[in-house]
């Protein structure tokens, strides 16, 4: 959620929290005073209590930004064990998630693609076989 916040907000929490810099040094960063970042921090605090409050639209929106990597099975298991704990609750990312299934199926070029990438491992490795072999002997 953080990632989410406008600047100066996310710079003025992050490094507030991961840097441990005091607000005046935050200050002198940002190039205006102590009380401006102590404001600034503070704005940010309550912006992230507001987005927590709508929590579920959150998650929709995290889960929506997972999808492709989903779709593409290329997800952590603890991303699909999310995504899928989510979409049990909300028929609107299900609906999203089927939408973007029917849209794009690369399926058959994915298989093409991998037939030429092994075709092509096949040959790169018997080239070097024969080279390995052609200098043994040499």
């Amino acid at each position: 959620m953080i990632h989410l916040l406008e600047e100066p907000y996310k710079e003025v929490l992050l490094l507030r929290i991961l840097g441990g810099l005091s607000f005046k040094e935050i200050g002198e960063i940002q190039l205006k005073n102590e009380n401006w970042a102590r404001v600034t921090f503070y704005r940010a605090k309550m912006k992230l209590r507001e987005r927590g409050k709508d929590n579920n639209g959150n998650k929709c929106n995290i889960v929506r930004g997972l999808l492709p990597s989903y779709i593409d099975h290329l997800c952590s298991q603890d991303s699909i064990h999310f995504i899928e704990e989510h979409m049990n609750s909300c028929e609107k990312c299900r609906e999203v998630v089927e939408s973007m299934k029917n849209d794009v199926d690369f399926s058959d070029e994915i298989d093409e693609v991998y037939k030429v990438e092994v075709k092509l491992l096949h040959w790169i490795t018997l080239y070097l076989i024969r080279k390995e072999a052609f200098l043994d002997l040499a």
